[in-house]
């Protein structure tokens, strides 16, 4: 669902893979309305949450840095690995798993029937997941459960997934990764060609006021 009209900024509305109900608004081209009233429009939605991508704002109004929105892409895939497929039908339990306090990402949906997905397995349950589209040489950021995410995992993901590509380049989008993961996917031959700061606004909190808590 979005908001919005020709004279103001878009805000998306959806869940997030926690549940929660995200209101989403991109700043990074163009900054049309005061932050104070995306906040009102977000709360008049119903917004749990208000994520913000943006290059600066202004953290007094009570925003949390949560990493970026970053496009990587590289000339070739990186050296392929094999992974094994996770059940279907535990694909989005082991997304909402992976995803759920990470900022960036929406609800997950039914798998696609045109995506590859690869996982990791370790200590006998499913530990990560990694998407790809091969038709459009798209890799979707992958996702570990909290306590497995470490740099060497993410790009053991990226690496199964390359194993579905075609030896041309391709595109790997994330969201909210630490800068020790993006570190392993220029690593793997990525380069950055987009990037934007992620901020997040707990609407829940009620705050003294627009600037709020001292």
């Amino acid at each position: 669902m979005t908001d919005g009209d020709d004279n103001l900024t878009p805000i998306a509305c959806f869940r997030a893979p926690d549940g929660a109900v995200v209101a989403e608004v991109d700043l990074s081209r163009s900054n049309r309305g005061a932050t104070v009233d995306l906040i009102a429009r977000a709360r008049s939605l119903g917004a749990a949450k208000l994520w913000v991508h943006a290059h600066v704002i202004d953290v007094g109004l009570g925003f949390t840095h949560r990493g970026a929105y970053v496009r990587l892409r590289a000339t070739l895939p990186p050296a392929p690995i094999e992974l094994p497929f996770p059940p279907r039908e535990q694909i989005v339990e082991l997304q909402r798993g992976c995803f759920g306090d990470v900022w960036g990402h929406h609800e997950p949906g039914p798998p696609a029937d045109d995506s590859v997905f690869v996982a990791l397995h370790e200590a006998g349950r499913w530990v990560g997941i990694c998407e790809a589209d091969p038709e459009a040489l798209w890799i979707d950021g992958p996702g570990l459960l909290p306590g497995f995410r470490t740099p060497d995992r993410y790009g053991r993901l990226v690496r199964g997934a390359a194993a579905y590509l075609r030896h041309e380049p391709v595109v790997l989008e994330t969201w909210g990764d630490s800068a020790s993961t993006l570190a392993e996917y220029r690593a793997l031959g990525f380069e950055v060609v987009q990037s934007v700061s992620g901020w997040e606004l707990d609407l829940t909190i009620k705050r003294g006021s627009a600037r709020g808590p001292e």
